[in-house]
């Protein structure tokens, strides 16, 4: 009788396998077919090949984690030479995690203002004002990476930014300055470049000073623009006066879905007003799902029985190539499956790191062809650019790591609690054998002192008169010998 494995999954896993059993021999179609006991809600299924699917309501493999509100600021500072404390000042009493700020007023010599205007704990990105412009800048916490590049659209200042908030969750748009004037040109400009961006980048914004009267939508110009934006998911959600003059001039467009603007604020020591966006976001993770895999064990197969398999069928007339082909292939499968045969195994997966991003992955698969270009001609340049690569990856792992857990660390309510974790999962978990008392443990025990209680008795004796020994070693001995 043919021996069963049994394997215990859930019912996608199972669902996930039927083409395999399909090859088996078992009808694809019917995946759930097997003896079905409804009082436990499990069932089990024999396949062809000796496996036994032992199949049970287990619970979701997707864990959401808390959510994370992160503060978004966007302003028109109005120089940021005169304005750079008023501007700390804000920034330190309540910490938001990205700024975006315009006019300002910045010259490439003004790094010293950078670091009076923003904490220590800011990263500033700055696209400093040239003949004509006036400057714009990001600054963003230094625990999340981020990627910022100027753009080159018509009748205006612009940048493109992306931010990674966590592993799974990347903000990325434009962020614009536009000197009042003529906008025909601006518009259509900027409508043709958010078609292409919006489409290839996740979490699309669209932030800044636009120097446009966006609260006048009665006008056909500025409903055909907003309307543009709207096809492609941008949502405005700045809805009062940003500027002193009663305009909605600092939009905030977006494609996020759980994202809010309160009302804009003032600051007093500029003529626009400090717009707000909260942004909610869940960090989703999986629990790792182990797979069946149907493969064989080549390292048990031994060339000489296969090559005697082989020589051993019979040779007939072919007909044509095709079938000679044909004939040969079904002679290989059939030595495989009598040496060694398809068996199910096992693939128990590995939990991802939750530091592990697209950057890194990027990074390791360049790293493979560098190596693959080594190996293949031994090229020492070749090599050096291999060993160049991996360090770069190495570097880039620690950095990444390093900037996920001073997030955790800085947003974590109970941070000791968390250090202990993480240093708990860095380390390993050890394994404490528990020694369990067997009755020859016992047994060693009582005569360890049964010994040494005669050897204190043999030195009470050896100093004792003869007419007291008698009586002490019945004593003593009537005691020995009640002991287990």
């Amino acid at each position: 009788m043919q021996s069963c494995t049994t394997l215990r999954y859930n019912r996608a896993t199972l669902l996930s396998i039927r083409e395999k059993l399909a090859g088996c021999g078992h009808d694809p179609m019917h995946p759930l077919s097997g003896p079905y006991d409804c009082s436990c809600g499990s069932f089990s299924l024999d396949t062809p090949s000796g496996v036994r699917l032992v199949v049970g309501n287990a619970p979701s493999t997707r864990i959401n984690i808390s959510e994370r509100a992160l503060s978004i600021w966007s302003l028109n500072v109005r120089s940021l030479v005169k304005h750079h404390q008023s501007l700390r000042d804000m920034i330190e009493k309540d910490s938001p995690d990205l700024i975006f700020i315009t006019e300002t007023w910045l010259q490439d010599a003004d790094t010293a203002i950078i670091n009076l205007a923003f904490p220590p704990n800011y990263t500033v990105f700055t696209l400093n004002r040239t003949s004509r412009g006036v400057g714009i800048a990001m600054a963003i916490k230094s625990c999340f990476p981020a990627e910022w590049k100027a753009l080159d659209l018509p009748a205006c200042e612009s940048a493109s930014f992306k931010v990674a908030f966590s592993h799974q969750f990347t903000l990325s748009g434009m962020l614009i300055y536009r000197p009042p004037g003529n906008d025909t040109v601006f518009k259509a400009a900027l409508v043709v470049v958010v078609s292409s961006l919006a489409s290839k980048c996740a979490n699309f914004n669209i932030v800044g000073d636009l120097n446009i009267h966006l609260d006048l939508r009665s006008l056909a110009p500025i409903n055909t623009f907003l309307a543009d934006l709207e096809a492609m998911q941008l949502n405005q959600l700045v809805t009062s006066p940003t500027h002193t003059g009663g305009h909605i001039l600092d939009p905030f467009f977006t494609t996020l879905e759980r994202a809010t603007a309160s009302d804009p604020m003032v600051v007093g020591w500029t003529d626009h007003l400090l717009v707000k966006v909260s942004c909610f976001i869940a960090d989703p993770q999986f629990k790792p799902v182990d797979r069946l895999i149907l493969k064989r064990n080549w390292h048990k197969l031994k060339l000489e029985e296969f090559f005697k398999i082989l020589e051993a069928q019979p040779l007939g007339i072919l007909l044509n190539v095709e079938q000679g082909y044909e004939q040969f292939c079904n002679w290989i499968l059939a030595a495989l499956d009598s040496l060694i045969p398809m068996r199910w195994s096992k693939c128990h997966a590995k939990v991802p790191s939750p530091w592990y991003n697209d950057t890194l992955a990027d990074l390791k698969r360049a790293c493979r062809q560098a190596e693959r270009a080594w190996r293949k001609s031994f090229d020492s340049t070749l090599k050096s650019l291999y060993f160049a690569q991996l360090k770069i990856y190495h570097r880039t792992i620690c950095q990444t790591r390093a900037a996920y857990y001073a997030f955790e660390f800085q947003n974590n309510p109970n941070p000791s609690k968390l250090i202990f974790k993480v240093l708990k999962d860095l380390m390993g978990k050890r394994a404490t054998s528990v020694e369990i008392c067997t009755d020859s443990h016992c047994e060693s025990l009582a005569s360890f002192f049964v010994e040494k209680v005669q050897a204190i008795y043999r030195g009470f004796t050896s100093s004792v008169p003869d007419t007291e020994q008698t009586g002490v070693t019945a004593t003593v001995h009537d005691t020995l010998s009640s002991l287990p």
